[in-house]
């Protein structure tokens, strides 16, 4: 996923390996806990986390059930002008999926290369837009060649993580919801839709994600809140940072052209963390996708195992060098069966 946002190339002017949608961005990776003892946080602390050093944009490859901590933390990031971006998964059926079901995230479908509906990705989770996702060529340190193949929402959803990030780079001065806007209003309806769909429509939302035309094209702001349905404020929670230990079960109840196609733009240097899910044999990394915030906020005093102003969860260990575990097939962001391709071949679409 990292690859996929930011990935520079090798070799003479990048012209080989993996080149992201967004190359100039800088990723930090921060380990997520999945059980006791691991060393590392928890979503919702990462998500606080983040947003209290400047984040622009959390971009989630993850899904599950919904949590009320988790909840939480991720209406402390839609009030404090983040964009939120989460995967709405790969089952292939109606299914709700948080955080992407949660009030104004910015939930991604799939689309295959051909432009189409990806029939493996779920819908049911207040699909926003889709994105390729599949065969994309990645980055992948733990293969014989370097590379792999995949497919999932995880991949749609970094695309859409990045184009938000060049949005900010070109027009630092919108809201949240006016990224978001300039997003959904220059998106392109799948192929082999009927005409004039009602929008937004339950498996694509409002169409496929399209870099170079949000970027250049002549969007009206439009208001500050955007088009997404919007969180309700908690000030006890969202605004201080409080917690509640309760969880809530998720539920599997669905939620409410032209041929311009994928054409990407790359803006000057952005700043982009990043905070992504992944899940092998019991082992979850988070990574976390962030643009450096235009409005730089006072960074609280993390660390030395004492927990920050606002949330009250524990410092943020050190983070150690070394290659993440290897997903398997099927995962959010995992590699599909088939071999990767050699170095160097260039992507398919």
């Amino acid at each position: 996923m990292a690859g996929l946002i930011a990935g520079t190339g090798h070799g003479p002017n990048g012209s080989a390996g993996v080149k992201g949608l967004a190359p100039n961005a800088h990723i930090l990776p921060i380990r997520f806990k999945h059980q006791s003892g691991d060393m590392g946080v928890t979503f919702f602390e990462g998500v606080r986390y983040a947003v209290d050093h400047g984040a622009d944009v959390i971009s989630i490859s993850q899904g599950g059930t919904a949590d009320t901590r988790e909840k939480r933390a991720i209406e402390y990031a839609l009030q404090n002008d983040v964009v939120v971006v989460a995967s709405a998964g790969n089952d292939g059926m109606r299914k709700k999926q948080y955080p992407a079901a949660y009030s104004g995230v910015l939930s991604v479908g799939g689309a295959t290369n051909q432009g189409e509906i990806w029939d493996e990705a779920s819908w049911g989770s207040n699909t926003s837009l889709i994105a390729p996702a599949t065969n994309n060529v990645v980055a992948d340190p733990t293969s014989a060649s370097g590379y792999a193949m995949t497919d999932g929402t995880s991949d749609a959803a970094s695309y859409v993580a990045a184009a938000a990030s060049l949005v900010i780079e070109k027009y630092p001065e919108l809201t949240a919801g006016q990224v978001i806007n300039r997003l959904i209003k220059t998106a392109k309806i799948p192929s082999g839709v009927e005409a004039n769909p009602e929008l937004p429509e339950e498996k694509f939302g409002y169409g496929i994600v399209r870099p170079l035309r949000a970027v250049t094209y002549d969007i009206p702001a439009g208001p500050k809140e955007g088009p997404l349905a919007q969180a309700e404020e908690d000030s006890s929670s969202a605004t201080t940072g409080s917690e509640d230990s309760d969880s809530v079960a998720g539920s599997d109840s669905s939620s409410s052209s032209d041929d311009g196609g994928w054409m990407f733009v790359l803006g000057p240097p952005i700043v982009l963390f990043g905070l992504i899910f992944v899940v092998l044999v019991g082992v979850v990394v988070l990574v976390l996708v962030l643009v450096a915030r235009r409005k730089k906020r006072a960074q609280p005093p993390y660390g030395g195992g004492s927990g920050g102003p606002g949330w009250g969860g524990p410092g943020v260990p050190p983070q150690y060098p070394g290659q993440q575990p290897h997903m398997q097939a099927g995962q959010y962001g995992g590699p599909p069966a088939s071999p990767p391709p050699p170095p160097n071949q260039p992507p398919s679409w």
